[in-house]
């Protein structure tokens, strides 16, 4: 009875390998656009190994975040991109994702897929950070771009702002590059080099995808060589540690009506006068909101205080921006420094200088400074500027074209601009 068991178990397994060889046959015979296609066997096998893969990340941080849990920190790996590894961008009401499409002036922003299919919106390995911008209550009635479909394109024109997200992450200042008291300009502006290593980290944890964490500072040594890799500060937000945070992508700027035109507020208009040129400050209304644009002259010759209070401000003006439950203030040294050491890794560029901008050294002020603009001779002369027109078309040193780019932290349209130079 044994063996004859045996011998039906196994006409059966050869009959279900028969059907097996037969059936793929048939597949192969079929189509070889289901292996190789975007819908194929392969990879849609790859996609299952990828997702299968993600989960076991999740459950890897969700067990570290247990463990911390019962330490008595308020940790989560809440908002984790598994696909791209790193802190997806959080949205609120009012935010537009957006990515730009093309390249050059012949590109345009357009409404991104928020889920990132394919790293269509954001792919930090190829330098290519998130981006959203808002639109007033006015353009939104009139266009719908706060609930436009996937691709819609929004002109600048019709943006109040933009901002680029920065995620949570670790650094350590490779060997050659910590602060010194021989640090030379040539050393810290070398841009062939990147100086500082990243480890994009999950959720608002001390902890990277492979489950190693990190301290929060550390005790420097004699003859240090390179720094411990240790959380960046600029994500800790009072006692809040966060994900990541939203800066601002140009200098601020605004605008009031003079005598029927639209003029730059913070900005000098140089007048002829006798016996020399006289320096009239355009002052701001109260009133006056806060943008965030390429191209336009920045907000300048204003005190601290009020530029604290103006972006403040902005988180209550929903006319303006259509958010709400938001958090706006005047960057802090440690959030500029992670948006600057974030451009020294390997994820950005080191930016050139924005130097845009005319000088009267009659009433020795500075004027006309424009936002977004790239150096006068891509990397050289950096130290000169001159006079930009931001609606010459000749002019290539628009946040979008050929030497504006270089002024950006991710040598394109996608990174934070006027990080150096500017106003």
């Amino acid at each position: 009875m044994k063996t004859k068991e045996s011998n039906e178990d196994r006409g059966i397994t050869l009959i279900a390998l028969v059907v097996t060889i037969i059936l793929v046959l048939i597949i192969a015979g079929v189509s070889t656009v289901m292996l190789t296609g975007d819908n194929g066997i392969i990879n849609r096998a790859m996609n299952v190994r990828q997702k299968r893969q993600e989960l076991e990340l999740r459950e890897q941080q969700q067990l570290a975040d247990i463990e911390e849990g019962m330490e008595g920190k308020e940790v989560s790996n809440e908002g984790f991109d598994y696909s791209s590894f790193v802190n997806a961008p959080k949205l609120k009401e009012g935010m537009i994702p957006i990515t730009y499409e093309g390249e050059g002036t012949s590109g345009r922003w357009v409404v991104a897929d928020k889920t990132n299919p394919n790293k269509s919106w954001y792919d930090y390995d190829n330098k290519k950070w998130a981006n959203i911008c808002t639109v007033s209550d006015d353009t939104n009635t009139s266009h719908g771009y706060r609930t436009a479909s996937v691709g819609t394109p929004i002109p600048v024109t019709d943006m109040t702002t933009m901002f680029v997200w920065i995620p949570r992450y670790a650094y350590s200042i490779v060997d050659g590059y910590k602060k010194s008291n021989a640090e030379t300009t040539k050393t810290t502006n070398d841009k062939t080099t990147n100086k500082i290593e990243i480890k994009f980290l999950v959720g608002n944890t001390n902890r990277d995808k492979d489950n190693n964490t990190y301290p929060t500072d550390y005790t420097p040594t004699e003859n240090m060589a390179t720094t411990p890799m240790i959380v960046h500060p600029g994500f800790t937000f009072g006692n809040k540690e966060l994900t990541g945070f939203w800066m601002a992508k140009f200098e601020a700027s605004g605008t009031k009506v003079v005598e029927n035109q639209e003029v730059a507020v913070g900005n000098h208009i140089i007048t002829s006068g006798n016996p020399k040129d006289i320096a009239t400050l355009i002052g701001a209304e109260t009133n006056t909101p806060v943008k965030i644009l390429p191209n336009v002259i920045s907000w300048r010759n204003i005190k601290i205080g009020d530029a604290q209070y103006r972006c403040m401000q902005m988180s209550n003006n929903t006319t303006t921006y259509g958010w709400s439950n938001v958090n706006t203030h005047l960057i802090k040294n440690s959030e500029w420094g992670a948006v600057a050491y974030l451009c020294y890794s390997k994820y950005g560029a080191v930016p050139s200088k924005n130097g845009a901008g005319k000088y009267n050294s009659t009433t020795g002020v500075w004027y006309d400074l424009y936002t977004g603009a790239g150096p006068i001779n891509g990397t050289t002369n950096e130290n000169s500027y001159y006079d930009y027109n931001a609606s010459n078309n000749a002019d290539s040193q628009a946040y979008n074209k050929s030497k504006g780019v270089l002024a950006s932290t991710t040598g394109n349209e996608f990174g934070v601009y006027d990080m150096s130079g500017g106003a």
